[in-house]
């Protein structure tokens, strides 16, 4: 039911209690009321008043699509405090009407009610670092759970590493350039080759066989990992690939690629902002790892800091959340400051960040060159 104050103006329009409102006069509502409380969107406040003196049903499809198409240019365009601070001033029946419509990687914004930011947790990192003594198929039978703000990621049969992560993201860069043909709702079709993916990863010797098997190998990995996204009743259950095909293996271009859409458009999206993709690609496994968790913060990726404090997580969280250690065996907290400090240490080595800070198990990154604005 719409409530709020602005409802009192739309009453007096219709002359009708609001429990009375059809669905096509809640969604003008909402249209209102977002066109005066959210930038980008202030057409909305007239572009629709006409309709209210409608008696019968008219099509809101055209209204949803505008709303969509203009809040989500705000976000892309808002710092992420601000982005926050502005929907928790909205009328609760305006945030559920958004959460409705919103695409899957913008929908946290409209979950939360304590001030955070869960869209930095929307999209998983199922990336885990693992010992090579474990061989190339790391099968596992129990499974891993993740939580990520009030979503939850479960991990079963098989574990993906940092290489696979890379291959990951190569794939969904060459994607962007690619013929795609959507097979169905939740499928991406598209062709690629060895090669192709070994000069996106910026590989020395993209030809050579031994290239070739390893990414074969993650191919494998990706295509047996299997992930249940679970956020209340609501669920997903898929993987980051459905399939890689190579029929004609004297023709190194013909590798039919097929993606899961959800994950795959999930962390597109999240990981679309990187500027330096080379750098990633070259970075050893568990950086790289780091490389992808601190990124997800519009903070990090755009000035280069990042404060724990601000998003209630501690060292251990963050060490677990990038899937910087096996989870195989359980780390204890004083070999998890111990390494993560060291882990740290080379990070600003390898100039991934510029300056650190672990005082009461918080992690404070900084930028010495770009400082972010007040």
């Amino acid at each position: 039911m719409v409530s709020g104050p602005f409802i009192f103006r739309i009453m007096e329009q219709t002359k009708k209690p609001t429990k009375s409102l059809t669905e096509e006069k809640k969604w003008l509502a909402t249209s209102e009321h977002i066109g005066r409380n959210i930038p980008y969107c202030e057409h909305l406040c007239e572009e629709y008043n006409y309709l209210w003196v409608e008696q019968k049903g008219f099509n809101i499809t055209p209204i949803k699509r505008d709303i969509r198409r203009h809040v989500q240019l705000w976000i892309k365009n808002t710092p992420g405090k601000k982005v926050v601070a502005t929907i928790q001033r909205l009328n609760p029946a305006a945030r559920q009407h958004l959460l409705e419509i919103m695409p899957i990687q913008y929908r946290g914004f409209f979950e939360t009610r304590d001030g955070q930011f869960p869209i930095e947790f929307s999209s998983p990192i199922p990336f885990l670092s693992m010992e090579k003594k474990y061989g190339t198929t790391f099968q596992i039978t129990k499974t891993i759970r993740k939580r990520y703000g009030r979503n939850i990621l479960e991990i079963k049969n098989t574990i993906c590493t940092p290489e696979d992560g890379k291959v990951f993201i190569a794939l969904n860069q060459i994607r962007k350039h690619n013929n795609v043909e959507l097979t169905d709702q939740y499928t991406i079709h598209f062709r690629t080759s060895f090669t192709e993916i070994a000069k996106e990863l910026g590989k020395t010797q993209p030809y050579s066989k031994s290239t070739h098997e390893g990414i074969f190998h993650s191919l494998e990995r990706l295509r047996s990992i299997t992930l249940t996204w679970r956020n209340g009743k609501r669920f997903y259950i898929g993987g980051l690939l459905h399939s890689a095909t190579n029929l004609k293996p004297d023709n190194d271009h013909c590798i039919d690629i097929c993606q899961d859409r959800f994950f795959s458009d999930l962390m597109l999206y999240q990981f679309n902002g990187f500027k330096c993709l080379q750098f990633y690609y070259h970075l050893p496994g568990r950086l790289a790892n780091l490389f992808l968790f601190l990124n997800r913060f519009q903070s990090f990726n755009q000035y280069g800091t990042f404060d724990s404090q601000r998003w209630h997580l501690q060292i251990q969280d963050i060490y677990d959340l990038a899937g910087l250690h096996s989870p195989i065996n359980a780390p204890t907290m004083a070999y998890i400051l111990y390494d993560f400090k060291k882990l740290l240490k080379e990070a600003k080595k390898r100039k991934l960040i510029k300056s650190y800070s672990m005082a009461d198990r918080h992690l404070l990154i900084g930028n010495e060159q770009k400082q972010r604005p007040d």
